[in-house]
Parts: structure tokens; sequence; C-alpha cells
């Protein structure tokens, strides 16, 4: 049966992302980010093509769309990134008697990890922090407010235990301000990541810090200083 299969491909390929989503929480990884936009895109694509088809296709790749959204956002959580917040704000405004409460809570709570904690704060990938995701955005969303068949939405809330906050901030000694700092964060090779020095400016979201060896101000401007995490903290 055709439809089966297409169905159930869709479904492989949503429960991917998610797993990528997971795998690269926190971590504002560019590949892993850019490859689950993609496949968001491709959603999109596909729902637009559903028109005059039956309503399980068009409910399908709803909730293919949220998950794909929920998963990018996991990866970009607390960067408030431009062009996935792009995305997610067309989808939250779109009025379609198909879509459902379950779908546009999916694109809010996507939008909600990009500014998480005001963009002070981000996710972590410790199994405990995994295991309260998995049940915090179980892929069943909700028909209505009061839809708790297939998941208890409390649940939804779980997700404050994978919350980690790593804003790294500077302040210059002089009037006690804070300022923007170009700094480098050396990161020890880790299988999956690509990227062993990073380029930020201050305020901005670290990695994990067991990934960070150091971190060191990369500007003529401001005093040179060095933190090697494993030997300083």
């Amino acid at each position: 049966d055709l439809d089966t299969l297409r169905h159930v491909h869709a479904n492989i390929v949503a429960g991917s992302c998610l797993a990528i989503g997971l795998r690269y929480a926190g971590s504002a990884e560019k590949r892993a980010k850019d490859l689950l936009i993609s496949y968001l895109t491709q959603f999109q694509n596909k729902r637009a093509r559903c028109e005059g088809f039956r309503k399980v296709d068009k409910q399908l790749m709803e909730t293919c769309i949220g998950i794909a959204a929920i998963s990018a956002s996991l990866v970009m959580a607390g960067t408030g990134d431009v062009e996935l917040l792009r995305i997610c704000r067309g989808l939250r405004e779109r009025v379609d008697s198909e879509l459902q409460y379950g779908h546009h809570m999916a694109i809010g709570i996507a939008i909600g990890f990009l500014f998480l904690g005001g963009g002070r704060a981000t996710l972590c990938t410790s199994n405990q922090a995994i295991a309260a995701l998995i049940i915090a955005l179980y892929p069943r969303f909700p028909i209505s407010t009061s839809d708790n068949r297939y998941h208890l939405q409390a649940f939804r809330h779980l997700y404050v235990l994978a919350v980690e906050h790593r804003c790294l901030e500077t302040v210059d000694v002089q009037n006690n301000q804070a300022c923007m700092v170009p700094v480098e964060i050396l990161l020890e090779p880790t299988p999956g990541y690509e990227d062993t020095v990073l380029h930020r400016v201050t305020p901005c979201i670290l990695p994990e810090l067991g990934r960070v060896r150091a971190i060191q101000v990369s500007s003529s401007r401001y005093w040179g200083v060095r933190w090697d995490i494993g030997r300083d903290s």
C-alpha cells in the first residue's frame, strides 16, 4: 500500500529529526541545524501538496512539521536564531481549519526554546535531561486543551529539568558595566561535532562545559585573559 509506506516514511524521518535534536540539544551545532531546517522545509512543501487529499495526510504532515520545528529549536535553544525564528513565525501565523491546538502548541514550544531564559539559558544532554525532554516532548500532540488521552499535558513542563544556565558575560572592571568582548572558545575534539574553536561575542551561550577546554579574550582592546577550564575551575 503506497499510502501506508508514505506515512511510515514520514514518521521515521520525523522521529530521526527528534533524535538529532536531542543528541545536539543546546549545542547550536550548525550542521545539525541546517539538516533539521531542510527537513522542516520538506515537510512544509509536502503539506502544501496535501490539499484535496485525505485528512490523515494533512494531520500527519502537520505533526511532522511540529516535530521538525521542535527538533531544530532544541539544537538552537537559547540562541534566538533569526532564521529559525522566521520560519516558526510563519508557521505560527497560519489559519487553517485542519490546524488543531496541538499543532500551534508545538510551534509555541519551538519559539519558547529559542528564547529559553530570555537568551540566558539553554539545554544540556545528560541522561536525566534527555529523559525529561523525551517525556516533555512526546510527539503526540493534543487536539484540545483538555485532551490527555495519549499524553498527560502536565508532563510538557518537565523540560525545565534539562535547562542549564551557560551564559558567558563580561564586565568592564573600570565602570562595572557589561561589555561586548570577542572571545575564542577552545573545545575538546568530540565525535559528531565539527568545530574545535568557536568565535563568539559576549554575552553568549557556551557549549556544555564538558566539551570546553579553554576560553580566551581575542580583542586588542582588553587584556588577553585565558581561562583553562580543567586547571582553573
